[in-house]
């Protein structure tokens, strides 16, 4: 399975859904409203992260969550899983599944990278945190010569003492 998501394929969505999601579990994930949540959340993690778009190809999002009821109750329930997966177009759903979700289960939210989305996120990060420590050591310099300024200011304006004052200490 793989299909776009994207509003125009609502009908697409809610179809794979129903396979899997019946009785009490009927609106679990809701294909207009969660799914795209997902994909567009999903989205904004991995641009956050430093990744480009054409570098997203590839990742994928395992998401589920049994709401408040798997809080309720003291038996295990049934919940929808859902798996995206980016695509050179965008977000394409390729799994829908039905699994028992323990109470007070947390929310299943995996994120699969290559191993290169891997070393792209990492060689930001270090990029960013060099740059951080670069500005930090500029903060750094630019006070020490204020300090120091100061310093030579407090000594030039103290009164200076007199012949008489310094021979009687």
């Amino acid at each position: 399975m793989k299909i776009f998501i994207h509003a125009d394929n609502d009908d697409a969505l809610n179809a794979a859904l129903r396979t899997v999601q019946t009785g009490r579990g009927q609106n679990d994930v809701s294909a207009s409203l969660l799914i795209t949540e997902i994909a567009a959340d999903a989205e904004k993690h991995l641009s956050e992260s430093g990744l480009s778009t054409s570098s997203m190809v590839g990742a994928k999002r395992e998401y589920a969550d049994g709401g408040a009821d798997s809080k309720a109750y003291k038996w295990s329930i049934a919940t929808t899983w859902v798996r995206i997966q980016r695509g050179e177009h965008g977000w394409y759903l390729t799994a829908v599944e039905r699994i028992s979700q323990r109470p007070k289960a947390r929310v299943i939210d995996i994120y699969t990278l290559s191993d290169r989305q891997r070393a792209l996120i990492a060689k930001e990060t270090a990029r960013a945190a060099k740059a951080k420590a670069k500005a930090d050591r500029k903060i750094a310099r630019e006070a020490k010569r204020a300090a120091k300024a100061a310093k030579i200011a407090i000594r030039t304006s103290a009164p200076a003492m007199s012949h008489e004052t310094q021979m009687a200490a």
